[in-house]
């Protein structure tokens, strides 16, 4: 989805190399990725060598759009009182340390789960966030000031560590909503 009355094109340059950074590393398959197994089921990719510092700022930039954006489909979209602090970590090109706007990603590994759905506000033990499904991923972005619950903690996009992406079963998840 795309907003062309957030900025000018000018600014929209901002984040292109944010955008074009994330498609890139996890189109399809994530890049330099090795996959953990437990009781030869895949639980998660790990991507031991990304760069923190732009796929953070992607997600930053893509909450932020998307609370100011007018478009029906990012109607349950609002940072509220973190709107600001996302525009300056923008501004600054400064991803922040992991528990600002904290980010959690999973991924689907099914062709019918590539489908995008609208994104929503979203609770983990008391600690609200923004879900957003974007190509199979999802990504699971905190907008609380409150500490990572310790079970996204462990797995949180953070610097200087390779980046978890939880591996979901789209087929288990499909037939629970039935």
């Amino acid at each position: 989805m795309y907003d062309s009355t957030i900025v000018c094109s000018k600014c929209e340059s901002i984040w292109q190399e944010w955008d074009n950074y994330a498609q890139l590393l996890l189109a399809d398959k994530p890049r330099n990725w090795r996959v953990r197994y437990h009781s030869n089921r895949k639980i998660c990719y790990i991507v031991d060598n990304y760069d923190y510092r732009k796929l953070k700022l992607f997600f930053i930039s893509m909450v932020w759009r998307a609370s100011v954006s007018s478009q029906p489909f990012f109607s349950k979209v609002s940072l509220g009182q973190f709107e600001d602090i996302a525009k300056n970590h923008i501004a600054s090109n400064d991803p922040g340390d992991s528990e600002v706007f904290s980010v959690n990603l999973a991924k689907f590994d099914h062709p019918l789960a590539e489908s995008i759905l609208d994104p929503h506000d979203d609770k983990y033990s008391d600690v609200n966030y923004l879900r957003f499904y974007l190509a199979g991923y999802i990504a699971y972005i905190k907008v609380d000031h409150k500490p990572t619950p310790k079970l996204f903690s462990q797995v949180a996009m953070a610097e200087n560590r390779p980046l978890y992406i939880i591996c979901r079963d789209f087929k288990k998840k499909a037939k629970n909503l039935n």
